[in-house]
């Protein structure tokens, strides 16, 4: 291993649980040693039989031996994707950890000593900000600091809720004792104006204050180590079930935002943490080397990247599960989000510390893994606008004859006795004209539909009595059955993943018997009239006319971080093309190109639904990735399905055409979220790692299998 590699892999140093208070280890780096030691001066022997063992091969076997071991504190995947340990540096490890990290070239990382937890616009709750943790409803009863992670709403009835760290639910009798959880179970949001992130003294609570108006809650569910742990023990779970999280129930009517504060000085001068944020847009597992944010009411707004993920440390006797990062924390930001460029939920932040070489090291709990451990009480919310027409006008009053009489009424001396019908009383036989419908009313147990929903599972409509309505999506489109009584109903819509929620949208809608029928969507009707018997007619359409066809780009605006990288193994590499209302059974050619050279270009048979897709990324292997940055053409070549085409070439074949731009990290957070476009079609998703020229520059796009061939041939010439 080189001096470089060995540095970047092993120069971790130890970290303390940011909350209440705490202190900051290091330690030196040091390198793993090799099954086969040779001499300092020369590289290991590139054997098979030799290489380091990967993370997967080794995982459980490691856990197994390392949870007997004492002087190992933590274990995991190394940014190579190569498993790293941690260990107390100066204390020799037992024989079979020094046994299987020898013979598996485990790298190491050293601590000073083991991690300790110290946990050190008002009345909105968004992600950063700080509370005080009370160990009664009482304000004088706070015993320490923390930061708010996400904001989240109850999967039950949609209550306001948030998600924090569960080390802040504890007391310590002094500074260096262990802390007992379970106890600070109340909280108080905090002036952001008192808080560190402002004052600029980290580690001084005494301007810290409690905000007059700000939110409350109550800590309902949290852990701190393996489940049921709330002091040190020895021998912990390296599993999953050992983490760190809180979920706090926030008093009634609390405002919260899907949006993690930037900690803005001027708006924290004026409390208010909403002044400059960042929208939360979904979740996701970090993944080693990404870009990430991390939020907190002691050091405010600080970047990163991960740098260890898929493993545990040990802090204060309890093992947390998650991922490492080299962004700055301190005490009292223990709670608070990870986002990464694309604005996902990660983690909350558990430990901290900084490497021997001065750069920073925070811990965070996994978030998706966290909330699976509560059992999915609350959901994470995220910024989605969904989309609903309100009808206008109000329901019309019964019909009523406007001259005739009631049939009922004794007759007058203008009353006609005869039957013969009279010019005088002709309102007598004219019924009342039916009265229209309310603009946008539908028929009582129709379907209320809206848009907005992709990448959206399901949801929920609660009405203003609390009743609950199953909302299903299919697309971009939601829908739920109305009453199916006449009347206007309110209530609001929430839109729904296993982790993740959309904010209450409000919708309000009208039944009427007067409203017209819905139109019937496209299936397969019935043959209008039976086929000519001639061959040489075409037969009445038997099939509604088909979409008209599209050419769909996402994202249109993605980062060189996102754009690049190894696509055969992350589908969410790279930028997704998808082709609809193509003549099924036809073919199809995707042609993507920069500057006027064809990058990648495939054919494919369009798929019976009309589809096909396909997605290019660029290549790690580029020796200068900022080649990449730039306009990307996207053309399609195809058979339309549609009775019009926008254009036409002269063989009747049909051609769409579409962009996208690849720009710098700092300006592609604009990017669409993780569940993109997956399309439905026959063209390749991933691709061979194969490149083609895009300029002098030599910038490559990764291909589909299908040019391989066309790839080595110009080689070979």
């Amino acid at each position: 291993m080189s001096a470089t590699r060995a540095q970047r892999f092993t120069s971790l140093g130890a970290a303390a649980v940011l909350g209440f208070g705490g202190v900051a280890l290091a330690a030196p780096a040091a390198s793993a040693a090799p099954s086969e030691a040779p001499k300092s001066d020369q590289k290991p022997q590139a054997k098979p039989s030799q290489a380091t063992a990967s993370f997967a091969e080794v995982k459980a076997e490691a856990e197994a031996t390392f949870k007997q071991d004492p002087t190992i504190q933590g274990f995991g995947q190394a940014q190579n994707g190569k498993p790293v340990v941690v260990k107390l540096k100066g204390k020799g490890v037992s024989a079979a950890s020094a046994g299987l990290i020898k013979d598996n070239k485990i790298q190491t990382i050293e601590l000073k000593a083991p991690l300790t937890a110290r946990a050190g616009s008002p009345g909105t709750t968004v992600g950063g900000g700080g509370y005080a943790a009370g160990t009664s409803a009482s304000a004088t009863s706070v015993r320490g600091y923390c930061s708010i992670g996400f904001a989240s709403l109850s999967s039950s009835d949609f209550s306001p809720q948030a998600v924090s760290a569960g080390h802040c639910t504890g007391v310590a009798p002094n500074a260096k004792a262990d802390i007992t959880t379970g106890k600070a179970m109340s909280v108080f949001e905090t002036l952001a104006s008192g808080d560190g992130a402002y004052t600029g003294k980290p580690t001084d609570t005494s301007t810290a204050r409690l905000a007059p108006k700000g939110f409350t809650g109550k800590v309902v569910d949290y852990r701190f180590g393996k489940p049921g742990q709330t002091k040190a023990a020895r021998n912990g779970e390296e599993k999953k079930t050992s983490t760190d999280f809180s979920l706090i129930a926030l008093a009634k009517g609390t405002p919260v935002v899907p949006r993690i504060t930037q900690w803005d000085e001027a708006g924290a001068k004026k409390n208010d943490l909403l002044t400059k944020t960042r929208n939360v847009t979904g979740i996701a597992t970090a993944k080693n080397g990404e870009k990430i944010a991390r939020s907190g009411r002691t050091t405010g707004y600080k970047t990163g990247k991960v740098i260890m993920t898929s493993g545990w440390v040990d802090v204060s006797g309890r093992k947390v599960y998650g991922f490492g990062t080299d962004a700055l924390s301190d005490h009292g930001d223990s709670g608070g989000p990870f986002v990464n460029s694309r604005g996902n939920a990660l983690g909350v932040l558990s430990g901290g510390g900084e490497q021997s070489n001065g750069t920073p090291f925070s811990f965070a709990a996994d978030l998706s893994n966290d909330l699976n451990q509560m059992k999915n009480k609350t959901r994470v919310l995220v910024a989605k606008t969904i989309g609903y027409k309100t009808p206008s006008g109000k329901l019309p009053a019964s019909p009523k004859p406007t001259t005739a009489a009631p049939t009922t009424a004794a007759p007058t001396a203008t009353d006609s006795a005869s039957a013969t019908p009279s010019s005088s009383a002709p309102a007598t036989q004219t019924p009342a004209p039916k009265p229209a419908a309310p603009e946008g009313s539908i028929k009582p147990g129709g379907k209320v539909s809206g848009t907005g929903a992709t990448g959206f599972t399901g949801g929920t409509f609660v009405d203003s009595k609390g009743k609950k309505h199953k909302v299903e999506v299919k697309g971009d489109k939601w829908s739920f059955t109305a009453e199916k009584t006449e009347g206007t109903v309110t209530g609001k819509v929430y839109l729904t993943t296993k982790y993740t929620v959309t904010r209450g949208t409000t919708v309000k809608y009208i039944t009427s018997k007067l409203a017209e029928d819905p139109k019937p969507e496209p299936s397969t009707p019935a043959p209008t009239k039976s086929p000519s018997k001639s061959p040489s007619k075409k037969p009445t359409s038997t099939a509604p006319a088909p979409a008209q066809a599209k050419l769909a780009v996402q994202p249109r605006t993605i980062g060189l971080d996102k754009f690049v990288g190894n696509g055969d193994k992350d589908k969410k590499v790279g930028v997704t093309i998808a082709l609809t209302g193509a003549k099924p059974g036809s073919k199809a050619t995707i042609t993507t190109s920069k500057d006027g050279i064809s990058a990648k270009k495939e054919t494919a048979t369009v798929a019976k639904d009309g589809t096909v897709s396909t997605r290019v990324w660029g290549l790690a292997s580029a020796s200068d990735k900022k080649v990449y940055l730039g306009k990307y053409d996207v053309k399609a070549n195809f058979e339309s399905n549609a009775t019009k085409a926008k254009s036409t070439t002269a063989q009747g074949a049909t051609a769409l055409n579409s962009s996208f731009k690849v720009v710098a990290d700092d300006q592609g957070n604009g990017g669409s979220n993780d569940d993109g476009n997956k399309g439905n079609g026959d063209l390749p998703r991933t691709g061979s790692e194969v490149g083609v020229a895009l300029a002098a520059a030599a910038g490559l796009l990764a291909l589909g299998a299908g040019l391989v061939l066309t790839v080595r041939r110009r080689t070979r010439r």
